[in-house]
């Protein structure tokens, strides 16, 4: 939101509602979701929560969904994320698929297939193992070939747009590669991944409701993701300086208007020199 969305909710299970409300005002915190846990605790079976039915019509109102960050690997929780995978295809949503989501799609990666508003966001490992599983290769500490490994990585599950993190961010949707390498900060937090993933649903929902198709060279999900990759990067750059070894996520939210502004909208407030 800090990115300027104007509303963002939280589906998450039950008993982290609470505590995520308490983080103030901002957040639409709807706690549908359920792990094993907690409908024994209940005594509740998933069907009698029927929790993707639930969350059914807010999925419809989103403009992008993303989906993964802080869900867990329960094994009724990853259930409901392939389930609630298939209910944003459904409603033709751009679909960010970042942590546990990935193990999913990882697992069963027909959930995605040639759904070409899905963009993944990997690390190094959830890469690695979606090459495993997808390519059948291993690209060991020592990759040979990482931008034609993206490339075929997105083109073998249906042109999808990957968005490789690491030194440099590989963005590729199995026909266009793109890098984004501007520099970031010499320490990368837990939490910078959330903040990315974040950002790039927010610039992908705008990007699909604002842009026409042939406005620019690249599909919109890659210009999204080049874009939350600068700007995340720039962040912990800004934050960086400013906090050094203390530098934690939430210290890049505080750069992101003056980056924002200073890159994309032409304003006289420019990020701290």
């Amino acid at each position: 939101m800090a990115n300027g969305a104007d509303l963002g909710y939280i589906i998450c299970s039950q008993d982290a509602g609470s505590p995520i409300k308490s983080y103030g005002p901002d957040l639409i915190v709807l706690p549908s979701l359920y792990t094993q846990q907690e409908l024994d605790n209940r005594k509740l079976s998933f069907d009698q929560v029927a929790p993707v039915e639930t969350i059914t019509g807010w999925l419809s109102r989103m403009s992008a969904i993303v989906i993964g960050p802080g869900l867990g690997r329960d094994d009724i929780m990853k259930k409901t994320i392939a389930d609630i995978i298939q209910e944003s295809i459904k409603y033709d949503k751009p679909l960010i698929v970042d942590a546990d989501a990935l193990l999913v799609v990882t697992e069963n990666t027909e959930l995605i297939q040639g759904y070409q508003k899905a963009i993944l966001t990997p690390n190094y490992y959830e890469y690695r193992r979606l090459c495993r599983a997808v390519l059948d290769l291993d690209i060991g500490s020592n990759e040979e070939t990482p931008h034609e490994n993206v490339k075929n990585l997105a083109a073998s599950l249906g042109n999808v747009t990957i968005v490789r993190k690491g030194p440099t961010d590989i963005i590729s949707n199995g026909e266009s590669t793109i890098v984004c390498d501007t520099q970031g900060g010499k320490r990368r937090c837990g939490g910078q991944g959330d903040i990315l993933a974040g950002t790039l649903g927010t610039y992908v929902g705008w990007a699909f409701s604002d842009l026409t198709d042939d406005e620019f060279d690249y599909p919109h999900t890659m210009l999204a993701a080049y874009a939350a990759c600068f700007m995340t990067r720039t962040c912990s750059f800004n934050a960086f300086r400013e906090k050094g070894r203390s530098l934690l996520a939430k210290d890049l939210l505080e750069e992101i208007n003056p980056v924002f502004s200073h890159y994309f909208e032409n304003s006289l407030d420019s990020p701290r020199d």
